[in-house]
């Protein structure tokens, strides 16, 4: 097993996409997205687990895969994130 840090999940409300990652400081990483964005960011969930979860959720939603770690928002990854 990897290290434990929380696999996170930030909307891209202006495009409308979901950003699945990885980190132990989540809320750092929330602040360097938004200061990188072109549009509001905003943290939907985070929930413990390893680098691994998150290839997990990769893999599980590379029908909408978008770019890097950034997926298209759809009702089905919604649903999924709220049911983490």
């Amino acid at each position: 097993m990897g290290r434990l840090g929380w696999v996170y999940f930030i909307l891209d409300e202006d495009a409308r996409r979901v950003k699945i990652g990885f980190s132990r400081n989540v809320g750092q990483r929330v602040k360097h997205i938004d200061a990188h964005a072109s549009g509001a960011v905003r943290l939907l969930r985070k929930v413990k687990g390893t680098f691994d979860d998150e290839r997990a959720w990769h893999e599980k939603f590379s029908h909408i895969h978008v770019r890097r770690e950034w997926f298209r928002c759809t009702d089905e990854l919604l649903s999924a994130i709220r049911s983490a």
